[in-house]
């Protein structure tokens, strides 16, 4: 395993996710795909980089907190945790990132226009359960659930400290009991030199990227979540 490229996909990959609150799994995953990586094995990489950043995020927004806390736990953890047993035990191997792909590319378009943002807002409050049990599953499959999850949230919190504090509270559980279930059904992927990489993220947080958060105008921040909305799904779809 090459520490190189690990440290630099970890580094950059923490300022996105610490001023928008997804970055490390959302774009990690992919790449490190494309790198030749296994699923298992970017999990185990990825996630405790992941956990105590979403922590301090969490933190620091801990006033912003409630959106995900009642409904977390009854239609996201189940169906993620599930989802990922699926894919380690291997009892399902699917290919979902082209239709995960096609609706974050469609809801990053529908963001830019304001009367079409009110609409998708709309149906998304009015299917929340639903929505959150698919992104749930998505995640336990994928890894990538956290586009998802920025769409939700962005369609109920309307300021960037409940934004990005909402969506990293749902990374920490889902960080937490994805390790959980890794380190119970394929224990072997972990690697000492994982934990190398985990202060990475810390010092980039608190050095960078919350800086860059907290200077950002509300106007701006809301304009990224929509480009990274976007870009993600192009990434997925290029991926796919």
């Amino acid at each position: 395993m090459e520490l190189l490229p690990l440290i630099l996909v970890v580094v950059l990959f923490s300022v996105v996710q610490s001023i928008a609150g997804v970055g490390l799994l959302i774009f990690g995953t992919p790449t490190l795909l494309l790198l030749g990586y296994p699923f298992e094995s970017i999990i185990a990489i990825l996630l405790p980089c992941s956990i105590p950043l979403s922590a301090a995020q969490t933190w620091h927004g801990r006033t912003n907190l409630g959106l995900l806390k009642k409904t977390f736990w009854i239609c996201v953890a189940p169906c993620m945790v599930v989802g990922l047993g699926l894919v380690v035990l291997k009892i399902l191997q699917i290919n979902i990132t082209l239709w995960v792909g096609i609706l974050l590319l469609f809801s990053g378009i529908v963001r830019a226009f304001p009367r079409a943002r009110y609409m998708l807002d709309t149906m998304i409050q009015r299917s929340g359960g639903l929505y959150l049990a698919a992104t749930g599953l998505v995640h336990g499959l994928t890894n990538m659930g956290g586009g998802l999850l920025t769409i939700f949230v962005a369609s109920h919190a309307k300021n960037k400290l409940a934004i990005r504090s909402n969506i990293a509270y749902a990374y920490l559980t889902m960080g937490i009991l994805q390790i959980l279930t890794l380190l119970v059904l394929k224990p072997s992927a972990f690697e000492p030199i994982n934990l190398l990489l985990i202060p990475l993220s810390v010092v980039v947080y608190f050095a960078i990227g919350n800086r860059v958060f907290l200077k950002i105008p509300e106007y701006i921040y809301q304009r990224f979540v929509t480009l990274l909305i976007f870009l993600y799904g192009v990434l997925l779809l290029s991926c796919g």
